[in-house]
């Protein structure tokens, strides 16, 4: 649930900041400053407390104090309102873990589930919903599907291996060269269909394994690309790829944290 992650987001980001403001907090001196402005000059009094009116004038020579006592004035209002948003949205992230709508269903019997037609799924139901519907794969040179995936599955290549059993691995639901039919009616098959849980959609990720063939850049990447542009599927939105050719070949450790990076 993309709310959830979120707020969860915020609040380690808020915890972290929390942390580093006390931290910055012990090292400043005491005591507060007012500020007034005379004749257009600023100038600075020291306060022992909060409740005193007028204060000790700071002068010049002191830069460095004053300094320090406006950014302790302004790390303390930004304590008390990260402790603030802090205390909301614990109370918040609570209320929505235990009150979500979509956790009705989930909670309900084995029995009780066959006989209902959810009207709001879970990310996971849902990811598992997506995995077990029938898909149109493409049948195109089907006789080089030669290698098997963990899952079962012939592809073309070794590399299509490593990233199908990546996939699998990961617990990202993926299909393997489903059909995709873009605008203008042409037909095309991305490599791998992925099931974007957070975000409840379709990514689709291609893998170009001979970038150094020219003829290979111009009509199966180059003009593939800028097809899937014409059809609303943009690199960075719903598009992603690997790249593999002489001298370069795939580093499933880097591909790994872009995966996880983008859909978990």
């Amino acid at each position: 649930m993309i709310l959830l992650d979120d707020l969860n987001a915020r609040m380690k980001q808020l915890e972290k900041k929390h942390k580093q403001v006390l931290m910055e907090l012990e090292d400043l001196p005491s005591g507060h400053i007012r500020t007034t402005t005379c004749n257009g000059h600023a100038r600075y009094y020291l306060r022992k407390d909060t409740k005193e009116q007028s204060g000790k004038y700071i002068s010049k020579e002191n830069e460095e104090l004053v300094r320090a006592l406006i950014k302790k004035d302004y790390l303390e209002r930004v304590r008390r309102r990260i402790e603030k948003e802090l205390s909301q949205l614990r109370r918040y992230i609570g209320l929505l873990e235990k009150e979500r709508a979509d956790m009705v269903y989930s909670k309900m019997s084995t029995a009780r589930k066959a006989l209902v037609e959810p009207v709001l799924l879970t990310d996971d139901e849902l990811a598992e919903v997506w995995a077990g519907q029938k898909y149109r794969q493409s049948n195109y040179l089907s006789e080089y599907r030669i290698y098997q995936t963990k899952r079962g599955e012939m592809v073309r290549s070794k590399s299509e291996v490593f990233l199908a059993d990546m996939f699998y691995e990961m617990g990202i639901p993926y299909r393997y060269e489903q059909v995709v039919k873009t605008k203008d009616g042409k037909v095309y098959a991305p490599d791998f269909t992925l099931w974007d849980k957070k975000r409840r959609r379709e990514v689709y990720h291609e893998h170009f394994g001979l970038v150094d063939d020219p003829d290979y850049r111009r009509d199966r990447f180059l003009k593939k690309i800028d097809e899937y542009r014409k059809s609303g599927i943009f690199f960075g939105l719903n598009l992603m790829a690997t790249f593999e050719g002489d001298g370069s070949v795939l580093d499933m450790n880097e591909i790994r944290t872009m995966f996880e990076r983008a859909l978990l």
